[in-house]
């Protein structure tokens, strides 16, 4: 969550590991809005609970970092970025 630049980024999924992991957005200001899809991850790929979310100066969208894995296979998290988000409306 970024209060001052108000974007919220989340991720919902199906039960069980890597089923249907996509990424969304919605304004702080507008919570109850229907949120936009974002991204999605390629079945068999998953998150865990470690994210953060940053303005890009550069590019001025934002980056949100996240811990992803490959189902079944140990020792498979690495740090990921899905970059490039844009603030939608309020």
């Amino acid at each position: 969550m970024d209060e001052t630049n108000d974007l919220v980024v989340f991720a919902r999924a199906g039960f069980g590991c890597g089923r249907g992991v996509t990424f969304y957005q919605v304004p702080v200001s507008h919570l109850g809005a229907a949120p936009t899809r974002v991204a999605s991850l390629p079945r068999g790929t998953d998150i865990d609970f470690t994210a953060s979310i940053s303005l890009n100066a550069d590019t001025n969208a934002f980056d949100y970092f996240f811990e992803r894995f490959v189902c079944g296979k140990h020792g498979s998290a690495e740090i990921y970025a899905l970059r490039g988000i844009s603030p939608g409306p309020t």
